[in-house]
């Protein structure tokens, strides 16, 4: 399921990148990516497409799919947040709207110069939020698509 949903994520951020010339990001959701790990079934795909506004900041707009949630323990945040691999870190965009998660949900995140410099460095992430992990359940490090 990975390499379809890399597969996936290579295909869109071509199409995404060629017809807009921004660069795109990926982040491929698992919850073997939380800290701690966790053992959940929520898979997904976030894409970015940033904007470089020339300033030291950038602008993105952003689309997450996630997959295998549970209706008893549904995805209600999901934000992306600024910090390394293995590490939790603040919130710097919240991605879920007033009516709750959305699948997939579309967003935008305004980026200033430190969290900007974080993106292009690979410490910004995606985080999923259940009622059973408020802390997260699932989680895609931020990476330039390949």
């Amino acid at each position: 399921m990975k390499k379809l949903i890399a597969l996936a994520a290579l295909v869109v951020s071509s199409l995404v990148n060629s017809a807009l010339a921004d660069t795109v990001y990926v982040a491929l959701i698992s919850g073997d990516q939380e800290v701690p790990m966790m053992d959940s079934p929520i898979i997904g795909m976030a894409v970015l497409s940033v904007v470089d506004n020339g300033d030291g900041t950038g602008t993105a707009t952003v689309v997450v799919s996630t997959f295998n949630v549970d209706p008893g323990n549904p995805i209600i945040a999901s934000h992306i947040h600024r910090a390394p691999p293995g590490v939790n870190g603040p919130v710097i965009c919240p991605l879920t709207g007033e009516g709750g998660f959305t699948n997939p949900v579309v967003g935008a995140c305004n980026f200033d110069e430190v969290d900007f410099q974080a993106l292009q460095d690979g410490n910004l992430y995606f985080n999923a939020h259940t009622p059973a992990f408020p802390g997260g359940e699932s989680r895609g490090q931020i990476g330039l698509a390949q």
